[in-house]
């Protein structure tokens, strides 16, 4: 050694035999000794408090690691008995967080705080007191939506630490509980500007996507009959994720209103690219889906694709609908009879 000041490192097992089982600050005297041209030099010892111990279960691993004597949380949706799965229903709800009280020692006791990290480091307020409660009991308390909302789908790693304190000091002695993998599923969604039924007709005031609104692709060959598709935009975002997929759902029923009596729907879906991000995806439906409008009906559209930063976009419209011109379907194939109500 020629110089000071010097570090000794890798004392931690030292400390820890030192240490042993004892609970909170313990005194300790720390000394060194310089030898130097054959003589020995005693510094003058120095008093520090070590405290190697943690509130809650006892740590068997070294400080500051994951206390395995902690039982990882669970998170469960809004009625739901699927534990660390969140789906759209249970999106804009509390989420419950539950947790089964360690059995090992320390026991649990009065003064002890559980602190849930979801997996951004937000801390989520107000923790959980213990009171009464016993070893191996089950807790259960709610945490906002927005907790959820704020990182998106995908898998989330959260876990929880206990504290002898509501508001803990960076300072403070923690325990800290093993991760939980929560699986947030197209649950996080943001509103995509609404899909457009093109060349939708105005009759009143009313639009209706009829006949006239379709496109007709003429016959090649008699007596093959023309074809007629619908279009129908998702207007241009930037927020797409180049690779993943942008889905269109289209559904017709009738009637309008009251029991529905004929139902069909077709699932749509078109590659994310640059160009579709600047000028938005024109959508081909096929006639054979909107038979089910008959006279009067309703077309729905429900568009949905994955965007930057893990949440999940939806746009939902609707229309009246009308798939016949008289007494036939808008390609002159004869309607037939409606299917008989349940």
């Amino acid at each position: 050694m020629t110089a000071f000041p010097h570090e000794f490192r890798n004392l931690n097992t030292l400390i820890r035999a030192e240490y042993g089982n004892r609970r909170g600050p313990q005194p300790v005297d720390v000394t060194y000794r310089v030898e130097r041209g054959g003589q020995t030099f005693d510094a003058p010892p120095r008093t520090v408090d070590v405290d190697l111990s943690v509130p809650g279960a006892v740590n068997p691993g070294e400080p500051g690691t994951a206390n395995i004597n902690l039982r990882p949380l669970q998170i469960f949706g809004q009625g739901s008995l699927v534990p660390n799965e969140l789906r759209e229903v249970h999106a804009n709800q509390d989420v419950t967080v539950s947790i089964e009280l360690w059995t090992v020692a320390d026991p649990p006791q009065a003064g002890q705080f559980i602190h849930v990290v979801w997996s951004d480091g937000t801390v989520v307020a107000p923790p959980f007191a213990i009171t009464t409660q016993l070893p191996g009991d089950t807790i259960t308390f709610p945490i906002p939506w927005s907790v959820v909302a704020a990182t998106g789908n995908g898998p989330q790693i959260v876990h929880y630490f206990v504290a002898s304190s509501a508001t803990p000091l960076p300072t403070d002695n923690i325990s800290i509980a093993p991760d939980t993998t929560v699986n947030v599923i197209d649950a996080v969604t943001l509103a995509l500007v609404p899909p457009e039924f093109l060349r939708f007709q105005t009759t009143l005031g009313v639009r209706t996507w009829t006949c006239d609104s379709l496109v007709v692709l003429p016959r090649a060959v008699a007596p093959a009959r023309d074809t007629f598709e619908g279009r129908i935009l998702v207007p241009a975002d930037p927020r797409f994720q180049l690779g993943q997929q942008l889905t269109l759902v289209v559904r017709a029923f009738q009637p309008r209103v009251g029991v529905v009596r004929e139902d069909a729907s077709v699932t749509l879906t078109l590659p994310i690219t640059v160009a579709g991000q600047v000028n938005g995806y024109t959508f081909v439906v096929p006639f054979d889906t909107l038979r089910a409008l008959r006279l009067t009906g309703t077309v729905q559209a429900t568009s949905s694709s994955p965007l930057v930063g893990g949440f999940l976009g939806r746009g939902t419209a609707s229309m009246n609908g009308r798939a016949v011109l008289s007494r036939d379907y808008c390609d002159a194939v004869p309607v037939p009879a409606l299917p008989p109500l349940p």
